[in-house]
């Protein structure tokens, strides 16, 4: 019988038995249970902190809104939005079939993700929208 053989960028991360592993950019956490996680995530960070294995980048910003618009009508602007603002990653969906519709920004430069708000909000009348408080 063949195993399946692991890529020649294969890195078992550490030898203590963590089943920590590393692919190319990619770290596995193959935890089976809320210990073992545990176990993996503090062995995570101590790596990080000493091999410099991850890289600490700035943390996502996040902005919600949410409106009783129709998909119709906020489809082609929210469109217009993600084509002016690539760098932000623009997605909706309603709580449930027929409640509101919430839009979340997602991007990694704070100034950007509130100026693809501000336009959004521009294009409606100011009521249109409300942001949600996280």
């Amino acid at each position: 019988m063949n195993m399946s053989r692991p890529p020649s960028s294969f890195l078992q991360l550490k030898e203590n038995d963590t089943g920590l592993i590393k692919c190319q950019n990619v770290i596995i956490l193959s935890a089976t249970n809320d210990d073992e996680l545990e176990k993996q995530w503090s062995c995570l960070l101590e790596l990080s902190n000493t091999n410099k294995i991850l890289v600490p980048m700035a943390p996502f910003v996040t902005k919600q809104l949410q409106t009783t618009l129709s998909d119709i009508e906020i489809a082609q602007p929210l469109s217009k939005i993600c084509s002016e603002f690539p760098d932000v990653c623009i997605g909706c969906y309603r709580t449930s079939r027929t409640g509101q519709c919430i839009i979340t920004f997602n991007g990694k430069d704070e100034e950007r993700t509130d100026s693809a708000v501000e336009k959004l909000c521009h294009l409606f009348h100011p009521s249109a929208f409300y942001e949600i408080m996280k």
